[in-house]
């Protein structure tokens, strides 16, 4: 091999392939044991693991530890109390079983893919890569993380902390930030890939692995939508809206970005979203997407477009939530992958028109409804995104308990919630026949296909009728096989 990248990439991956079969054979219980105590470090270093994330977007130690450490914890000690109940075998025997089959019996089990990579985002640099490995290393893998730029100093205290906890280290190895290593880690002898980023990351490193078919869990761009609804409660969604633009400086993937309320609620929603925006503090955008937020909300007032809230000033480094109002036949002027605190707000006359406008969007993460329980819920039912919240947004989200699962260009896979846990593992068959007939081996006949429709017919024709005659059937295909 001669590129040392790639050559040493490689050495990273032998030594967690050697580190594996002693971790496969512990019990599930145990590594999640391990994994679980993680949640009293967290408990204990909270200030250490707060310095560590650092201050981006201007995120207090509140903010921190509400969006990341203590939904971490909360995660590790879902993985203590419940990974070996979703990961035990699951057996099958006599009950269910096809006749034909007698003697048949098995087993399902969850067998751990190896070694897997964890490409790991740059706005929420703790949980979002912390629960995939948390719960990669519970199912009895070993992980490869590489970092966003600049967010390596968090995933360096959790492995610190899981191999004082008694986690081998090769199991858990962090690489270099830049992109081309990345690049080298999605083209390298791994067994599984977990990336959270952009929609073109994503669509990139799914090319690279699917060349090798390897499998991967791509959680990508959203651009959520919100849906108010007649009976929803007016003051609370605009106060959700303006805090979820708000929340980390606008780098939420599944924060709101396209407000849809119905017409009769329409004028209300404005006046209270315009308070809550005017009480909305400015934060700390990235240069990148505060330039696209200017460069957008310039051409949605040159088309027609009228704003809510302040405009963000030319040359500063921060930006204030507001909301581009204009006609629901309008193109919406924000792209989906946009992490700065701008959203747009328009009217929808019925719940088929809301149904329509998520089911034509290039993106399905999230989507929040406020609204009635009993209409909420109808139409939740009906939306494309992989999570829905009703009468709230993003908050519910950290449930550990819930899947997390984009879907279209929002990428394809789940991470966290028992469905998260099963991600990490493939299903293996274990059949086992019991008993010494075999009549499949034995020697064919001219009345075998008499008798197969026969026996097709018992089990699956429609009536008593049917199937009796279905039985006379038989026995006289089985007396001419034999005879």
């Amino acid at each position: 091999m001669n590129d040392p990248q790639a050559a040493g990439l490689q050495a990273r991956i032998d030594a967690a392939r050697e580190a594996l079969p002693a971790w496969q054979a512990r019990p599930v219980k145990a590594r999640a044991r391990l994994v679980g105590a993680l949640r009293h470090r967290l408990a204990q270093e909270a200030d250490t693991v707060i310095a560590a994330i650092g201050e981006r977007f201007d995120r207090g130690p509140a903010e921190t530890l509400t969006t990341e450490i203590i939904p971490l914890a909360d995660a590790a000690r879902f993985i203590e109390r419940r990974a070996a109940r979703v990961l035990a075998p699951r057996h099958f025997g006599p009950r269910g079983r096809p006749a034909w089959l007698w003697g048949a019996r098995g087993t399902v089990r969850r067998v751990p893919f190896g070694v897997v990579a964890v490409i790991a985002p740059g706005n929420y640099r703790l949980l979002l890569a912390g629960v995939q490995i948390l719960q990669a290393l519970a199912a009895g893998n070993a992980v490869i993380v590489k970092p966003a730029p600049g967010a390596s100093a968090p995933l360096v205290w959790l492995r610190s902390a899981l191999v004082a906890a008694g986690l081998p280290g090769a199991l858990f190895q962090i690489i270099a930030e830049d992109r081309a290593v990345g690049e080298a880690l999605a083209s390298a002898a791994i067994d599984k890939l977990f990336l959270t980023g952009a929609a073109a990351t994503g669509q990139a490193v799914a090319g690279r692995l699917a060349a090798r078919t390897v499998p991967a869990v791509l959680e990508l761009s959203g651009n959520d939508a919100v849906f108010v609804l007649a009976a929803g409660d007016i003051d609370m969604a605009a106060r959700a809206i303006v805090w979820g633009m708000g929340l980390n400086g606008g780098a939420t993937c599944i924060a709101p970005r396209r407000v849809f309320v119905v017409r009769e609620r329409f004028e209300a929603l404005a006046i209270a979203l315009q308070s809550a925006l005017a009480h909305a503090p400015a934060r700390t955008v990235a240069a990148a997407p505060r330039a696209t937020a200017c460069e957008r909300i310039a051409a949605a007032q040159a088309a027609g477009w009228h704003v809510l809230g302040p405009l963000p000033e030319p040359g500063a480094t921060d930006m204030a939530p507001c909301v581009l109002v204009g006609e629901t036949t309008s193109e919406p002027p924000l792209p989906g992958d946009l992490f700065a605190p701008v959203a747009t707000l328009q009217a929808i006359d019925t719940l088929d028109e809301a149904v329509a406008i998520d089911h034509g969007a290039e993106h399905a993460l999230g989507a929040a409804v406020f609204g009635g329980s009993a209409e909420a819920a109808a139409l939740a039912d009906r939306l494309h995104a992989g999570v829905v919240t009703i009468n709230d947004l993003i908050a519910p989200t950290a449930d550990p308990r819930a899947a997390f699962a984009g879907a279209k260009a929002s990428g394809h896979g789940t991470t966290r919630g028992a469905e998260g846990l099963l991600e990490m593992t493939r299903p293996q068959s274990v059949l086992t026949r019991r008993g010494a007939a075999r009549p499949h081996l034995g020697p064919a006949s001219v009345h075998d296909a008499d008798l197969f429709k026969a026996y097709l017919a018992i089990a699956h024709a429609r009536g008593p009728g049917r199937r009796l005659a279905a039985l006379k059937a038989s026995v006289r295909a089985a007396r001419a096989r034999m005879g």
